[in-house]
């Protein structure tokens, strides 16, 4: 599975920015603007989140490897996902 390696990094990323605390992520005065992203009228603010530019750029990584996006699209459209049996 693709996926792992994206995975792998998100953790390797996460032992180090477990050792840092939020608040000096946050005296990054660009970091409002680092770390926002729209997906079509949503934004997503990943600002005060214990999460640096590096990590986000992990997880979009992950969300493509998993292509998450044609999932969601198709959520949207109302295709079914979970089928069950009817006896």
């Amino acid at each position: 599975m693709e996926s792992k390696s994206a995975w792998e990094g998100l953790t390797k990323k996460w032992e180090t920015l477990k050792k840092v605390h939020l608040s000096e992520l946050l005296s990054d005065t660009k970091r409002n603007d680092k770390l926002r992203i729209e997906y079509g009228k949503i934004l997503y603010d990943f600002s005060h989140q214990k999460i640096d530019e590096e990590a986000l750029g992990l997880l979009q990584s992950l969300l493509k490897e998993a292509d998450v996006h044609k999932k969601v699209e198709q959520m949207f459209a109302g295709v079914k996902k979970l089928y069950t049996t009817t006896i």
